[in-house]
């Protein structure tokens, strides 16, 4: 009895082993995430509460896409659930750097958003930093896959936009699985060992709802005719921009 319960074991872990490096060795792929936010529960505002209301309404349309492969992946909001938003919501819903699309490339290590600026252009490839994660044994299922919790703090500085600006902090969670041993995220979130399935920024989070791989080889390039620039280079610009309309309405 003892040794037919070692066998079982011994296959057991066998074909899971096997169950997982089949994932691993198709690495392109497709994850589903919802977006949340959480909402102050001692607000009792009912102007408050009919706003989030509202916004957790817009939310449940709402679905973000990771595409990846081998050495790249991309990030956006999936284009016929944005149509469905109004401005408002959706200035609301995408926040926590959740507007344009991410591309991330192992080859040469860099993630850019491809966004737009109001008053600037509308095609730009912005270099995002990244993150210098901190990993910890807390741990949680997440769609099926248990997930390991890292930890991850950025400052941003908005002084330079003038003397109301203040300095934030962003405290950033993100849960990752080493069971698929890709190095990707939502947003600028990458460098993991394993696929990020939940990513938190303060408090809004990207959950993933479905996992899917795909043996068709998938094309995830950035725009070629974008201008490359780091987010200083923006902001200068935007400096600019603020500087221009103030000294016209003088």
């Amino acid at each position: 009895m003892r040794n037919f319960l070692a066998f079982f074991f011994v296959c057991s872990l066998f074909f899971s082993q096997i169950s997982i490096s089949q994932e691993v060795k198709n690495t392109n792929g497709k994850i589903t995430y919802k977006k949340e936010i959480s909402v102050d529960k001692n607000n009792e505002d009912p102007l408050y509460i009919r706003m989030q209301q509202s916004i957790q309404g817009s939310l449940q349309k709402m679905r973000y896409i990771l595409e990846f492969n081998k050495s790249q992946s991309k990030f956006y909001l999936e284009e016929n659930m944005d149509s469905d938003i109004d401005k408002l919501h959706r200035r609301a819903v995408s926040s926590a750097k959740g507007k344009g699309v991410y591309y991330t490339n192992l080859t040469d290590k860099t993630n850019y958003v491809h966004t737009s600026v109001s008053g600037i252009g509308d095609n730009f490839l912005v270099l995002n930093e990244g993150y210098t994660f901190e990993m910890t044994n807390e741990n949680k299922n997440i769609n099926g896959y248990i997930c390991y919790k890292a930890v991850a703090e950025e400052v941003v500085d908005f002084s330079i936009f003038g003397s109301g600006g203040k300095a934030s902090k962003n405290v950033i969670y993100a849960w990752f699985t080493p069971d698929i041993s890709l190095p990707f995220g939502p947003i600028d979130a990458y460098g993991l060992p394993g696929l990020i399935l939940e990513l938190q920024i303060n408090n809004k989070r990207y959950v993933a709802t479905e996992i899917t791989f795909d043996a068709a080889q998938l094309n995830i390039d950035p725009p070629k005719n974008a201008k490359k620039m780091t987010a200083d280079e923006l902001s200068e610009m935007m400096v600019e921009m603020i500087n221009r309309h103030k000294s016209q309405n003088e």
